[in-house]
């Protein structure tokens, strides 16, 4: 078959994607249920157990906590659950279902932009096996991530072909789309701006305020939502005050993070789970002024050229910025513990389908240009490219082999991060789950380092002792805290049990 057949073939095309979807994860179908979230979310959730209860999702928020609202994905839970049992291969295996889902929908976008059938089919396949896609894939709780995504761009494709077509059920489909992305994770409410970027890029002049009209709806159902999420108590992390030198400061290190981010899409070498910045301490710092001095000069050369840049790339740039904008942390702060912002591999997800278009059809375009001046083949493009694809599809393969094993998820992301106490504490329950009771008081101890006055820490570093045999040291430890508070219960019955278990020796 021809390269030209190949690209006319709509099946194939969508056959090769799910194809390498499943071949770079499937290591992550012999993944447990990992101890971080997956044992809030899922095994110890009893509203996910209960399919006949699924009301009662839409009436809490995300780990019972005021900071999320996303029902949908517990509901993805609930089904899982009613199919699966708490067997994780179930789960995980709609989590692929869903990346391969959202790899057609980006190919079916990016056809929308481009005549060249290699551009689309480049563009969906890099997004397929990328490795920034592996938190998304890999760990159940990044099914916000692709939910959000297909719903997403779903709704946004709807909303182009009923522009085109004026059918009614496209723009309904659009809004239950946009309904659904919002119920999956927030970041999708900067969609109704993202179809007026392209209703101002690509629409007639003549009919751009009569399909302008027609966001309307996007906004009234965006308006409801946050009027909804603010009666019920949801929007507890835009109720936070910060100053503005707190924002302004949160802001720079995400972009920061964001430069870093942009240099794991091109050479993805150090990837872990939680990944988080330190937030800058003040505004002389080098690498504040540095990243402030990139990005400014940036904006600078875009807004000078906009009139040069072809408009599919004001587009993706603005797709880009739009799908970042939520965890920029001007909205709202997005931490993992005092002093470190959150900037995981997953905030990409949707973001990357405007960086591969774009490095995609600048690969292609750039072939273009250079055939004119000098004779080479026409596929140089296409196979340098597939060795991009290769060397990524293999990056995705290892880190699916480690996100496959909790222990090893957690020790890559420690030796890269070691001050993250959140995974640390997470390492310490997989390991005692394990029967690392060793290993376990050691991480305990380190965590005590960190947080001296921790009485968790100090009642597990306890527990850890005493199942080693080490019944007079656990002892010791309990018996070294003195207000419990909340723990009370819990460090009375672990203190009774350790004496019991001393006398009977």
């Amino acid at each position: 078959m021809t390269s030209a057949n190949f690209y006319k073939n709509e099946r194939l095309k969508i056959f090769v994607l799910i194809c390498l979807v499943f071949l770079a994860y499937a290591p992550v179908f012999q993944a447990p249920f990992k101890t971080m979230d997956d044992q809030l979310a899922i095994v110890h959730n009893e509203k996910v157990h209960d399919l006949s209860q699924w009301p009662d999702l839409f009436k809490s928020s995300y780990f019972g906590i005021g900071d999320y609202y996303r029902p949908i994905v517990f509901l993805s839970y609930m089904l899982s659950y009613h199919f699966f049992g708490l067997n994780p291969l179930g789960y995980y295996l709609v989590s692929l279902i869903l990346h391969a889902i959202t790899a057609i929908l980006v190919y079916r976008l990016v056809s929308v932009f481009f005549e060249k059938g290699s551009i689309s089919f480049f563009a969906a396949l890099l997004f397929a096996v990328h490795p920034i896609q592996w938190v998304a894939v890999s760990t159940l709780t990044g099914q916000n991530v692709l939910l959000y995504g297909s719903f997403y761009i779903a709704s946004f494709l709807s909303f182009y072909h009923f522009l085109k077509s004026k059918k009614p059920a496209l723009y309904a489909g659009s809004l239950i789309l946009f309904v659904l992305a919002l119920l999956s994770r927030e970041t999708a409410f900067t969609l109704p701006f993202l179809l007026g970027s392209y209703i101002m890029l690509f629409r007639p002049s003549a009919s751009r305020k009569k399909d302008a009209q027609w966001i309307t709806g996007h906004a009234v159902i965006l308006i409801v939502y946050f009027i909804f999420r603010k009666a019920s108590g949801f929007l507890f992390l835009l109720e936070q005050k910060r100053s503005l030198a707190e924002i302004a400061l949160s802001f720079l290190t995400f972009l920061k993070s964001l430069l870093v981010g942009l240099g794991l899409i091109f050479w993805p070498v150090d990837l872990h789970f939680d990944r988080s910045t330190q937030v800058f301490s003040s505004f002389t710092q080098g690498q504040l002024i540095a990243t402030a001095v990139v990005f400014m000069l940036t904006a600078v050369l875009i807004i000078q050229n906009r009139k040069k840049i072809p408009k599919v790339t004001l587009f993706f740039i603005f797709w880009i910025i739009m799908d970042l904008l939520p965890v920029s942390q001007l909205i709202a702060p997005i931490r993992i513990q005092p002093g470190y912002i959150s900037t995981g591999d997953h905030m990409f997800y949707v973001s990357s389908v405007g960086i591969l278009v774009l490095l995609v059809s600048f690969i292609i375009d750039q072939r273009e240009k250079l055939a004119k001046k000098i004779s080479i083949s026409p596929n140089i493009g296409r196979f340098f490219l597939a060795g991009v694809m290769l060397f990524w599809f293999f990056a995705t393969l290892k880190q699916s082999i480690i996100s496959s094993s909790d222990l090893a998820l957690h020790r890559q992301t420690l030796a890269y991060a070691p001050y993250n106490m959140r995974i640390r504490r997470s390492y310490t329950a997989s390991l005692r789950e394990y029967g690392l009771f060793e290993e376990a008081e050691q991480q305990y101890r380190i965590l005590l380092q960190q947080d001296p006055l921790n009485v968790e820490f100090r009642i597990s570093l306890g527990k850890s002792l005493v199942d080693q045999g080490k019944i007079k040291e656990g002892i010791e430890e309990y018996e070294k805290i003195q207000n419990p508070g909340i723990f009370a219960d819990l460090l009375k019955d672990n203190l009774e049990k350790a004496k019991k278990l001393l006398r009977k020796r």
